[in-house]
């Protein structure tokens, strides 16, 4: 079996079995405090933050509570292209992926749905990106069965990212959760990054993609934005934060934001 194995640990989050078990699970405890918008009976996905635990663990944690006793078993991730050069949408080759919490298989079945058109498989594109294993142990603290279909999306035009959306939105259901790995704002002061930030949230929760989007996983959201149009999803702000507000460096910040929808 052909195996991708983890690229960051260590790094952005523990490499130790017991270590990242025991922080994973003290992040989600410490958002079980929204019961307003705790108990969702209707969710299909959400978009969450990639950087290191230590800078947006909590706000991901404020998205992957919302999960908390759901049953999926396929988890779509859409992440941006941090290590290569890419014009498609990168598949992983592999057949699992090894995080220090276990192994998790992909999705081939799924997989085999997608016009490779758009669509290649390149296990390359995935071996250094850190967007999409970040969001793994999480997904194995919460989920019991599950099956991923991870997703580099690279450099693309409008009748790609509409090629790419009328594809995906035929894995929606049930049994699938979408992902969308995302940062706001890179590298603003607090203050410049805090309105920067307010616009995109805005973009997001209104669907307005064609307003500016400031945030790393850009052509992501638009494909996201095309599907939530066909199935009338509405993405709606969990939590927002930045990394001034976590490390008190307030010259070169990043923003940080956790959706439903």
């Amino acid at each position: 079996m052909k195996v991708r194995n983890p690229a960051v640990a260590g790094k952005f989050y523990p490499a130790d079995r017991q270590s990242l078990s025991v922080l994973v699970e003290k992040l989600l405890k410490s958002k079980k405090i929204n019961e307003k918008i705790s108990k969702l009976d209707n969710i299909h996905g959400l978009i969450v933050p990639h950087a290191g635990y230590e800078f947006s663990g909590l706000i991901a944690a404020a998205g992957y509570e919302k999960i908390l006793g759901k049953q999926f078993h396929r988890v779509v991730i859409l992440c941006p292209n941090h290590s290569i050069f890419l014009n498609k949408i990168a598949i992983d080759g592999n057949e699992s992926w090894l995080t220090p919490l276990g192994p998790v298989l992909l999705d081939k079945d799924a997989i085999s749905k997608l016009n490779y058109e758009i669509f290649i498989s390149s296990s390359t594109s995935h071996q250094l990106e850190h967007a999409i294993e970040v969001q793994i142990p999480f997904i194995q603290k919460i989920l019991p069965q599950f099956k991923i279909v991870p997703l580099i999306v690279g450099l693309l035009d409008e009748k790609a990212i509409e090629l790419a959306a009328n594809n995906l939105i035929k894995l929606a259901g049930p049994e699938t959760l979408f992902i969308i790995s995302t940062d706001l704002s890179h590298f603003l002061t607090l203050h410049e990054a805090e309105k920067e930030d307010a616009k995109t949230i805005n973009n997001i929760a209104t669907l307005n993609y064609t307003g500016k989007l400031n945030a790393c996983g850009a052509n992501s959201l638009k494909i996201l934005e095309l599907m939530c149009k066909q199935k009338k999803w509405t993405p709606k702000l969990i939590e927002y934060t930045n990394s001034g507000r976590i490390t008190n460096d307030k010259s070169k910040v990043v923003g940080y934001a956790s959706f439903w929808f």
